[in-house]
């Protein structure tokens, strides 16, 4: 076994020290394909510059509340699904819906600087989610790969209302102003028709009532914003 360290230049200019140990070839054999290979590459603080994170919401289920703001890169996905890196205030929410829903068991370790979590109960393997600094929208900020190439995490929209009192927001009710078209054909029985209208519109406002068809809960449509809606882009 050949073990070595080498100073390699990058195609980006930079230079770095490698090490290496293989079985096969002679060192200048190994040293001369790690030059060359470097030089077809990026250095590593310039690979992770050049990738493109943008700021969104994601989630995995329903049952986990709300999405949670995270950020991501467009093209990198695992079987489909974005990997996220979350700011330790997000993952902290993150992981106190996991403890709730799933019974999660979930650490910090500040040595480390990661999160180590055990699904399932304290038979099952762990996972560690160690913090990273990246250069995220204009600025250094540190972030930890929540279940980023494990779970099933999905790009998710925050709704821009939600019932304050349940925190559902799949079944609002608002009232509207509509037109109808009014229907004469007997003066005792005056009729409307909504589709017979000539304008189909509907109108409504923050001061227009609410209800949440789960608990019923009614009030003005401002009592419903929902405080987490962000415009992200």
């Amino acid at each position: 076994m050949i073990q070595g360290k080498i100073k390699l230049t990058y195609k980006c200019g930079h230079t770095a020290e490698g090490e290496y140990g293989s079985a096969i070839g002679t060192r200048e054999e190994v040293e001369d394909r790690m030059r060359s290979d470097a030089l077809r590459r990026l250095c590593y603080e310039c690979k992770v510059g050049a990738r493109q994170y943008r700021l969104t919401t994601v989630g995995i289920d329903d049952l986990f509340g709300e999405p949670l703001e995270a950020w991501i890169i467009d093209n990198e996905r695992w079987n489909g699904w974005v990997m996220p890196y979350f700011t330790k205030e997000q993952a902290e929410i993150w992981f106190e819906r996991q403890r709730q829903v799933e019974g999660a068991t979930v650490e910090f370790d500040e040595a480390k600087d990661a999160y180590i979590t055990v699904l399932g109960g304290n038979d099952e393997e762990s996972d560690d989610w160690p913090g990273m600094d990246l250069m995220l929208g204009g600025e250094m900020r540190h972030v930890y790969p929540i279940g980023a190439g494990c779970w099933t995490w999905d790009e998710q929209s925050v709704p821009e209302y939600k019932c304050p009192k349940c925190g559902k927001s799949d079944a609002l009710d608002v009232q509207a102003s509509i037109w109808v078209r009014l229907l004469q054909d007997d003066p005792d029985n005056l009729e409307t028709d909504l589709d017979e209208a000539a304008n189909h519109d509907q109108e409504w406002g923050g001061e227009d009532p609410m209800l949440c068809c789960h608990c019923g809960h009614r009030a003005q449509v401002d009592g419903f914003r929902n405080p987490n809606a962000k415009n992200l882009s």
